[in-house]
């Protein structure tokens, strides 16, 4: 579709008039929506956006190749550029917020004001946190920063996801794990409310959930897609 032909035409692309100099996220559905110039014709088209069959750094040999594969081509995660997805790199405070708000479809331009002092505003982050905090899926910490540059640990993954899918916290685990000494007592009832809906299971040989541990982008779209695809 070249928009650009369109010149007598009006344009516009998720609501807003089109601007060809603008870049555009891809990362969902984009609608546009052509208007003649004498406002008898209207043509809407849905550009849906599928990322490449692989990333050359996510082979077909690992446990979460289907998994990243998937929530990557339903426009929820991206990678990291030159082909490479990074799957056993950290995942950040502020991108798996706005990983979950993408996946609730929220409308950014609803949150123009950061949420929290340490936030940016004009960060790429900023609504999708102040969307995630609202809805009541994470908030800060006791001084009331969010730390949007900081590792997401799985306990704290744990939390966001069961609150986002309503997944019910589990308080008195059938089966704890070895290293429940180590889960925060705040975090222990999401933790296992993930454990018995299946999508966080930990490391099953050694019955370990490693709660401190930071979250890596592999284990952000499993996660993701066994919560909510």
């Amino acid at each position: 579709l070249d928009i650009t032909a369109s010149k007598m035409a009006y344009v516009t692309v998720d609501g807003k008039a089109y601007d060809p100099d603008a870049t555009y996220d891809l990362n969902g559905e984009v609608v546009i929506k052509v208007v003649s110039e004498d406002g008898l014709t209207v043509k809407t088209y849905t550009l849906t956006s599928i990322v490449d069959d692989s990333f050359s750094d996510v082979s077909e040999s690992k446990w979460y190749f289907e998994e990243v594969m998937k929530a990557a081509n339903l426009g929820w995660i991206n990678g990291v550029g030159n082909g490479r997805f990074e799957p056993e790199g950290v995942m950040t405070r502020g991108d798996f917020a706005l990983i979950v708000a993408r996946v609730m479809r929220y409308d950014e331009t609803q949150y123009p004001q950061s949420a929290f002092p340490d936030v940016p505003t004009d960060s790429y982050y900023s609504a999708a946190i102040a969307f995630c905090n609202e809805q009541g899926y994470l908030d800060g910490d006791n001084n009331g920063n969010f730390n949007p540059e900081a590792p997401i640990t799985r306990e704290e993954m744990a939390k966001i996801i069961c609150n986002a899918s309503e997944v019910e916290q589990v308080t008195d685990p059938t089966s704890p794990y070895a290293d429940d000494d180590t889960i925060a007592e705040w975090a222990k009832g999401y933790v296992y409310g993930c454990q018995a809906a299946e999508i966080m299971m930990g490391n099953e040989e050694a019955n370990t959930f490693d709660a401190r541990s930071n979250a890596t982008r592999a284990e952000a779209a499993a996660v993701l897609v066994r919560a909510f695809a």
